[in-house]
């Protein structure tokens, strides 16, 4: 009967999903239950929110977002190169980090 009343107190408790939660299933689900080769899936965070950096696992490229998920232009980095700071909106100096090694 304990587990009876959780399981429906976590189902009248649990919050609709946002739409990066919805964005990510949407891919994810596809007839074998696996997203298909090469798909982009967006990462969300606890709070089912846009991480402010989204990453192609298939391209390596990644890029920077908006609350919305939709990208922020100038922002796009290819596999290899030095990645936009989203919370700044900066990218490294190359200059500097070069004379670190």
């Amino acid at each position: 009967l304990l587990t009876l009343i959780i399981f429906h107190l976590t189902l009248y408790f649990e919050r609709p999903k946002t739409h990066c939660e919805h964005h990510r299933d949407s891919v994810q689900t596809s007839s074998d239950g696996f997203p298909p080769p090469g798909a982009y899936i967006p990462q969300c965070d606890q709070n089912g929110l846009y991480l402010p950096e989204q990453c192609h696992g298939s391209t390596g490229h990644c890029w920077c977002v908006n609350s919305s998920g939709q990208e922020r232009a100038g922002t796009r980095t290819r596999p290899g190169s030095p990645r936009v700071d989203c919370r700044t909106g900066e990218t490294p100096n190359m200059d500097f980090i070069g004379k670190l090694t």
